[in-house]
């Protein structure tokens, strides 16, 4: 297998950008607040078919966001690939208004069957993701990490073997990335719990945990992932399914 175009494991840098890009996405007021995974099977031109879509989105977005008056803003994203039991699927973590949702999902399925082929049963999947447990996602789409980086990034309980990945494995969106994070002067540790004073209208239609107060997230901010990220839960993110794709050849959603 040819390692210059086959990764077997996220490494240290890129689990880190993942994580970090999670709490900057809050901090500049443009949350990854939905989740969108795509089943591509045993297709070794996922990342290829991938990125069209993605591109497809981009321009889509934009243009929605310009129809609607809104004023242009910054595409903020994140995907994974995992390839566990030869069933290649990507994560895509994305920030999108709450309106252009439905929509969104539509076009995708049209997307899907241009680029990828037919609908299959639950090929796609699109969830809603808490602002306030956006971490658990995080960590989640990070378990692909290698056994090293794991224990760096204290991430243990998350760790996963995810199989070997034809071409890049996962990315960032510029906006989110160590660049932007520099210019902004971003400090994890320091300003990850900032967003909810800077950006209060970021709480809205989220579900808030019980306990859960700015003091509290400002201390736990401090403190370890080893007792603050993995919430004492489940290791798997089960966000609310707010769309999937359920039978072949399906072209609106139930």
């Amino acid at each position: 297998m040819n390692k210059k175009i086959y990764t077997e494991y996220l490494n240290y840098n890129t689990a880190s950008n993942i994580l970090h890009a999670f709490d900057f996405s809050k901090y500049i007021a443009l949350p990854l607040n939905a989740l969108i995974t795509i089943n591509f099977y045993d297709d070794e031109d996922a990342y290829k078919k991938f990125q069209k879509i993605r591109e497809l989105y981009s321009g889509w977005i934009r243009a929605k966001r310009k129809r609607s008056g809104k004023t242009s803003y910054p595409n903020a994203w994140v995907y994974v690939f995992e390839n566990p039991h030869s069933n290649i699927h990507v994560h895509w973590a994305i920030n999108i208004e709450e309106e252009f949702i439905f929509d969104f999902y539509i076009k995708l399925e049209k997307w899907i069957k241009i680029h990828v082929g037919e609908i299959r049963n639950r090929q796609l999947d699109v969830r809603r993701v808490n602002i306030y447990e956006d971490k658990v996602l995080a960590n989640y789409l990070a378990k692909g990490v290698n056994p090293f980086a794991s224990k760096k990034l204290h991430l243990e309980r998350y760790r996963k073997y995810q199989g070997f990945v034809k071409g890049p494995r996962a990315g960032v969106a510029r906006c989110l990335g160590k660049n932007a994070r520099k210019l902004a002067d971003f400090k994890p540790k320091r300003d990850r719990s900032k967003w909810a004073v800077m950006h209060p209208e970021l709480m809205n239609g989220h579900t808030r945990p019980t306990g859960w107060n700015l003091h509290i997230a400002k201390s736990n901010s401090k403190r370890s992932k080893r007792t603050t990220h993995g919430f004492h839960g489940s290791a798997n993110f089960k966000g609310p399914v707010l769309y999937r794709s359920l039978c072949v050849n399906r072209s609106v959603p139930a």
